[in-house]
């Protein structure tokens, strides 16, 4: 029940993602989630352990490593990423709640370590002018020192290259008061985390002390997807 409702908060996300980046975006969340699920059955099946496949976490998990991934990530990759997540990063250390860090991170890891062109590049949302890709972020941009693109409202909105799912803070801050809504999130910790990220960035800025960009730090990068998503009561 409660990694139902973690999946409905994450559908706003999800369909501005699909706004700025295409119907692409749902095939890979799907098959992300459809391999995670898939990979854990197995694991049990073959291990003839409890099949838990049914509890969601697996899909859960599937769908925030979607979230990680920019929507051209090619599908080989995001299945490579799927399986590795569940298997490595969480039933070798005997399942939720027991794994050592986020599956759905480190997945995500996976490919930055092995594979880095598969997410080296995000596409520009489609409610650009311009088309392609772009390889610079905002954050990548406020890293080497440019002057970012874009406005502090089109990084709240979304309206920005990234990740499929971190780049609306509006959609998941609606998603995350969901969660709050239905006490499936420790609202404190998550606060706690995106308030000191944030407090860091601007002590120890880029120029000097206090230099730092907060509206930039907050809002364009997966700051905020991290701090409500990833810092449950449950583990996922």
């Amino acid at each position: 029940k409660i990694m139902g409702h973690v999946l409905i908060s994450l559908l706003p996300a999800l369909a501005g993602s699909d706004y700025f980046f295409g119907l692409r975006t749902h095939l890979l969340t799907a098959t992300e989630a459809a391999v995670c699920m898939l990979s854990e059955l197995l694991w049990q099946a073959v291990r003839r352990e409890q099949i838990t496949v049914t509890d969601l976490s697996a899909a859960v998990t599937g769908v925030l490593l979607a979230f990680h991934l920019p929507a051209c990530t090619p599908v080989w990759a995001v299945c490579a990423a799927s399986v590795f997540a569940i298997l490595f990063a969480k039933q070798f250390f005997g399942g939720i709640g027991n794994n050592f860090a986020n599956p759905a991170l480190m997945g995500r890891l996976l490919l930055m370590t092995v594979w880095p062109q598969t997410v080296a590049v995000s596409p520009l949302p489609r409610t650009l002018p311009a088309d392609g890709v772009s390889s610079a972020t905002v954050l990548a941009a406020m890293k080497s020192g440019s002057a970012s693109a874009y406005s502090y409202w089109q990084m709240f909105v979304g309206e920005i290259p990234g990740a499929l799912g971190e780049t609306s803070k509006l959609l998941l801050l609606i998603g995350f008061l969901y969660l709050c809504w239905r006490g499936a999130v420790n609202m404190r910790a998550a606060l706690a985390y995106i308030g000191t990220v944030t407090l860091m960035t601007f002590v120890l800025g880029p120029e000097g002390f206090l230099t730092g960009d907060l509206p930039g730090n907050l809002l364009g990068g997966g700051l905020i997807l991290g701090g409500f998503f990833m810092l449950t009561d449950y583990g996922f």
